[in-house]
């Protein structure tokens, strides 16, 4: 029961770990177009 638990939270801290870099990534390409924009 136990290593399941410790997997379970191994396991989201890695999916939340990639979901967090893939929305800071989007943030920084809408970020770069929206400047681009403005210029």
């Amino acid at each position: 029961m136990e290593t399941a638990i410790a997997f379970a939270i191994v396991f989201f801290n890695l999916f939340f770990n990639i979901y967090l870099e893939a929305l800071i990534n989007s943030m920084i390409i809408i970020y770069k177009r929206y400047t681009s924009i403005l210029r």
